[in-house]
């Protein structure tokens, strides 16, 4: 894993294109980012993954029939058990002594790769051969490698001599539905903030590594979200700032699509739950 500061110094050479050059001659049209605090934006959104990731671990797989876990499980060893393990884990948050290393888990190892990429490549746009190159330089073919489904069968095909995007073609990626790239290129809309176009055209050979059309357009979604994070109105609420964001990101599921039909039964059924904190219900 690279130190931080030193992504940043890449992030900012793509901020001068994706956000302050802009095809207007016109000042107004121009958006500013102050450097200094959308650096700590980054760093902000780093650990507030690793810290997801790490407690979302312990309930993954530990109930896969009802009844489920709901916020009453909070604070109680209802947790994941895993092979060597007594008890099974409590549910509570997982954090990092401040200056040790957060370990990399399948939401956060190939991004890493991908920044990794980049700074070497100096570029904003991946190639299919810089994508395979990286992907064969940085991952084990042989198990465990700690890929699962549309991953890893990419990364097969990729040592087999097939290239992005005929890597998550139907016909060759059996697993191209999974939801792998949605996990795996959300940072390309923070390279680009203020501009989900800019950041869809970088994430969109990282997107067709693994995926195609439903689960294109859900990672689509999400790079779309987080870039423009940077705009949201911070006077909004929280929750006012994701029905924004969520609302001007849905552009990228198309009409009649899967991931678009789940999108509007979800938002449906909560605008039409009276009580908003039975939030199980929804996911139920």
């Amino acid at each position: 894993m690279r130190r931080l500061s030193h992504i940043v110094l890449f992030v900012l050479l793509i901020v001068q294109f994706s956000c302050f050059v802009r095809p207007s001659a016109h000042a107004e049209d121009i958006l500013a980012i102050d450097r200094e605090a959308y650096q700590e934006k980054l760093e902000g959104f780093w650990l507030g993954q690793c810290i997801a990731n790490w407690t979302g671990l312990r309930t993954e797989g530990a109930r896969k029939q009802p009844p489920f876990l709901t916020d009453s499980d909070w604070g109680k060893r209802n947790g994941q058990k895993y092979p060597g393990q007594e008890t099974k884990q409590m549910i509570e948050f997982v954090l990092v002594p401040r200056g040790e290393v957060w370990g990399a888990d399948d939401d956060t190892d190939i991004e890493y790769i991908y920044q990794e990429l980049l700074v070497q490549n100096q570029t904003a746009l991946l190639n299919p051969e810089q994508i395979r190159d990286g992907w064969l330089r940085h991952i084990k073919l042989e198990e465990p490698n700690y890929l699962w489904v549309s991953n890893e069968t990419a990364l097969h095909l990729m040592a087999k001599g097939l290239l992005p995007p005929e890597t998550s073609l139907p016909e060759n990626n059996k697993n191209y539905l999974k939801i792998d790239a949605q996990l795996t290129t959300e940072i390309f809309g923070l390279l680009s903030p203020t501009r989900p176009d800019f950041a869809i055209e970088m994430a969109n050979l990282p997107i067709r590594t693994t995926a195609y059309q439903d689960s294109q357009w859900i990672s689509e979604f999400y790079v779309a979200m987080h870039a423009l994070v940077s705009v949201v109105d911070p006077e909004l609420s929280s929750k006012e700032k994701m029905f924004w964001l969520a609302d001007q990101a849905k552009s990228k599921l198309p009409e009649g699509s899967v991931p678009r039909k789940i999108y509007d039964f979800v938002l449906a059924h909560y605008l039409s739950n009276a009580d908003k904190d039975d939030w199980e219900s929804t996911r139920d």
